[in-house]
């Protein structure tokens, strides 16, 4: 089957409307596949394997990440950046197959400041500051979707539901589509899904189809993943791509990595856990695996 994306594929701008987005390819919507589970995972571990391998990436343990994000569309400058600037230099430090997160800026008017996720909750802090769990969901939002895509295609191998989706052509090109979730197929009000696109020749993951059940529950975005290199065994992204649209390449964000190291301590901060008055205000775990 040949899914073409001509519609606007937006991360976190989509039709606000009371429907859940349903991503699910067009094949597993409207009729039964026996085959499909069985088919999903077997793709699924191919892509896994020829990334490195699922027991590489587990002994790895954590990962620590300087990047730039550079934001190119004024629309998200305006409603979804969280840093005070474009291209600011971050490190990131997480915990491979969680949501113990350390972020550090590395230069400018906010050098210091740290954004600390702590196996979900979040908090912001500029240097000498007390933590403060108010930062509120753009910035909740941007973390916990850039380090679930970080760690791809990896975590997808938790997921319950793993289907086989067909072929999608994008640009001109076909991919195989992994249609991953939890719980059930269909659309969950709290419950992400996912499609990955993977290069049928290579196994590399080349994009990303989502959905933002934290934002705006109408909404799906694609990401892009390119220039793969190979990392103490383990590949590894140069960018990873946020598209306004992803059929015409234009770019929401493009998160441009310049370094990658495994195995760091991961900081204490991270590693804590948030009081639990805060726990619930920031809701269960949309991404669930």
């Amino acid at each position: 089957m040949k899914r073409g994306i001509t519609t606007c594929l937006i991360l976190a701008v989509g039709i606000l409307s009371g429907c859940l987005a349903d991503i699910r390819p067009d094949s597993l919507k409207s009729t039964t596949r026996p085959d499909a589970d069985a088919r999903g995972r077997q793709l699924l571990a191919e892509v896994i394997i020829a990334h490195g391998g699922l027991d590489r990436w587990k002994q790895a343990k954590t990962v620590e990440v300087t990047a730039r994000d550079h934001w190119e569309h004024w629309m998200g400058r305006l409603m979804f950046m969280p840093q005070k600037e474009s291209g600011q230099l971050m490190r990131w430090q997480t915990s491979l197959g969680g949501d113990q997160v350390y972020i550090e800026m590395r230069e400018g008017p906010t050098k210091g400041e740290k954004w600390v996720m702590q196996d979900w909750p979040l908090y912001r802090a500029a240097p000498g500051d007390q933590p403060d769990y108010g930062t509120g969901k753009k910035i909740h939002f941007y973390v916990a979707t850039m380090n679930y895509a970080l760690q791809l295609p990896f975590r997808s191998a938790n997921a319950e539901v793993v289907r086989y989706g067909g072929q999608g052509s994008l640009r001109g090109k076909q991919y195989d589509l992994i249609y991953t979730t939890w719980h059930a197929a269909e659309p969950q009000k709290d419950t992400n899904q996912y499609v990955l696109w993977v290069d049928p020749v290579t196994h590399e993951l080349a994009y990303l189809q989502l959905t933002d059940r934290e934002l705006m529950k109408g909404a799906a975005g694609m990401m892009g993943f390119s220039g793969w290199k190979t990392i103490d065994g383990l590949k590894v992204p140069s960018r990873i791509t946020s598209y306004h649209n992803a059929e015409k390449g234009v770019v929401l964000h493009d998160l441009r990595i310049e370094a990658v190291a495994f195995g760091a301590d991961l900081p204490r901060e991270a590693q804590a856990s948030a009081p639990p008055s805060i726990v619930g205000e920031f809701g269960e775990r949309k991404t669930r695996f």
